[in-house]
């Protein structure tokens, strides 16, 4: 028998999201990869200039090459990679809304209390217990997310990032184009 798993990589925060926008835009993202294990701020504002100052754009491809920025000893590649494994990824450019964990969701800068709501509409009825696939569950089309998220958001500043993250280009999306196959 054949053994697989499917991990949709678009459930994480993209490395490679910063394409054109403003200088808010860039703000945005050196605070975002500042929230990051293993990111000090110079390090994010480096990896922001790799896509937005150096032509030609170039992209990390894979995490290993983050030990060229600062923050990312050499010799301690391994445990601090092991630590953004599950928080990033290196293909696309927006996170889907309805595969990405809580904690991913929290990391972009959505409240504890947004994040929950969240999770609540997606599970369903199941009182969120973590079952994928079950009949109840919800998700969001991209072009829903700004208006709900807006339903639940608590505060102005939540508005406003919510604002931010469903602009364009759109951070929170509703769909994926990339999965990872193991075999």
């Amino acid at each position: 028998s054949i053994q697989y798993r499917i991990t949709d990589e678009q459930a994480r925060i993209p490395l490679n999201f910063f394409a054109e926008g403003d200088a808010g835009a860039r703000t945005r993202q050196v605070n975002l990869l500042g929230r990051l294990p293993g990111f000090r701020q110079q390090t994010a504002r480096d990896l922001v200039a790799r896509r937005w100052d150096n032509p030609p754009r170039q992209p990390i491809l894979h995490l290993g090459e983050l030990h060229r920025f600062e923050g990312f000893d050499p010799g301690q590649n391994n445990e601090q990679i092991r630590r953004l494994e599950s928080l990033v990824s290196v293909h696309g450019v927006a996170v889907n809304v309805n595969t990405a964990s809580p904690e991913i969701l929290e990391r972009l800068g959505l409240s504890s209390q947004l994040t929950s709501q969240f999770v609540e509409f997606r599970n369903g009825g199941d009182g969120g217990d973590g079952q994928w696939g079950t009949g109840d569950d919800r998700v969001l089309e991209t072009a829903q997310i700004r208006n709900a998220f807006l339903g639940w958001a608590a505060s102005p500043e939540e508005r406003t990032l919510i604002g931010q993250l469903t602009g364009t280009p759109p951070m929170l999306v509703g769909n994926s184009s990339f999965f990872r196959v193991e075999v």
